[in-house]
């Protein structure tokens, strides 16, 4: 019997006897292997307008993210940051647009602009205006490119 080459599954040829032990030990690897690729959450939420500490950007995943994105549909300021970052500041064309806090507590995260002078874009809530957001556990990819550590 051959094995496959990159989980070492079972591959029979004609005259070799099946057993139902190697069915289960091949689920078992499949399940593991399934078991670490990333989870990718999508999603869209419409800006209030709303800005400051008091009214922090909040943001629910069906799994503790490793790495956030926003960005508005038009362009504009973004931000993509890694797990753990506790300050930073959105983008706008590669450029600084606003100085942020940023909070990760489990499966959610929140932001909020630190800026004295700064107003509802420059936390990525502006009014009416729809943004998307992405949350990506990044177990393999971590464990295959050493990406974050």
């Amino acid at each position: 019997m051959t094995k496959t080459a990159n989980y070492q599954l079972n591959q029979w040829d004609a005259t070799d006897r099946v057993l139902r032990t190697d069915f289960n030990e091949d689920n078992q690897k499949i399940d593991a292997a399934l078991g670490e690729m990333p989870k990718i959450a999508i999603g869209s939420y419409t800006g209030t307008g709303e800005y400051g500490a008091d009214h922090p950007n909040t943001l629910e995943f069906p799994f503790s993210p490793r790495l956030l994105a926003v960005f508005p549909r038009t362009g504009g300021s973004s931000l993509l940051y890694p797990r753990g970052v506790l300050k930073g500041n959105t983008a706008s064309n590669g450029h600084s647009s606003g100085d942020i806090a940023l909070s990760w507590e489990g499966s959610t995260v929140s932001w909020y602009s630190t800026d004295s002078g700064g107003d509802a874009s420059c936390q990525l809530n502006h009014s009416g205006i729809q943004l998307f957001r992405a949350g990506r556990s990044m177990y393999r990819l971590r464990k295959m490119r050493g990406i974050m550590p």
